[in-house]
């Protein structure tokens, strides 16, 4: 039997830093100099797969804005909700430097609140597409973060971060129409203590209680982790991390 017409299960994304990218003034601005994030052919790719004409698309984790500007670059009416105001701000600037009349502002927006109890109507958006925060993240005060910043990326116990993550899919399918689209990209972590921790895995777990469990897609990344020293011996359980799922889920009316 022939795949022709089936999309491959893999996406390999390409370095794509122009004006839309994170430039540097802004990478140096934000707490978290915003590694690993940004990935605007990550979103376009989803978006012009997943979105359909006229959908209103969310991104409730919307961290420096790339669901936006791709949604922008698209023609897609986007809001973005971000706990963290200075990156809110870091976003609208973000949003400003793009040059050309390529995004038409008044369509894609972004404001401070908390995915756990987003400030929106049932039965709002079309299509909910984000990266959910990553348990283990380094949350050290010298970056700014504390616990009364809300941030998920604080979780130090791991069911206590998927309570966290219940409550936000609860308020996902809340807001979604019935037949929309939810699509989580979260990876699987193992962190510095050589500890794995599931959480793609859990998330999709959680998602499928309140939607149509769809499909996965696997996305990889060129970069590598190089940056970060090996240091002692080499761990033969440890890879370069290359990779994140994409889980999609369908609002089914139950």
């Amino acid at each position: 039997m022939s795949d022709g017409n089936l999309k491959p299960s893999w996406i390999h994304l390409e370095n794509d830093h122009d004006e839309t990218y994170l430039d540097s003034d802004l990478l140096v601005m934000d707490l978290f100099h915003g590694e690993d994030i940004g990935w605007l052919s990550q979103m376009t790719t989803l978006i012009s797969e997943y979105a359909k004409p006229g959908d209103r698309i969310l991104d409730p984790f919307s961290g420096l804005g790339t669901t936006l500007v791709a949604a922008g670059l698209l023609g897609f009416e986007a809001t973005g909700i971000e706990i963290d105001a200075s990156r809110v701000s870091l976003t609208e600037t973000r949003l400003a430097k793009i040059s050309g009349g390529k995004l038409d502002r008044s369509k894609v927006s972004v404001k401070k609140g908390d995915a756990r109890a987003l400030p929106f109507e049932a039965n709002t958006f079309d299509l909910v597409l984000t990266s959910v925060p990553y348990f283990g993240a380094d949350r050290s005060p010298d970056h700014g973060w504390t616990r009364s910043t809300g941030q998920l990326y604080f979780s130090e116990i791991y069911e206590e971060y998927l309570g966290h993550m219940e409550l936000v899919v609860k308020e996902l399918a809340r807001v979604l129409k019935p037949g929309g689209r939810c699509i989580l990209v979260a990876e699987n972590i193992r962190n510095r203590d050589g500890h794995f921790f599931p959480m793609a895995w859990d998330i999709a777990r959680i998602m499928g209680f309140l939607f149509h469990l769809k499909d996965e897609r696997i996305l990889t990344y060129p970069h590598s982790l190089q940056k970060k020293k090996i240091t002692g011996e080499r761990d033969p359980f440890a890879t370069n991390r290359r990779h994140e799922y994409v889980l999609v889920g369908v609002k089914t009316d139950l």
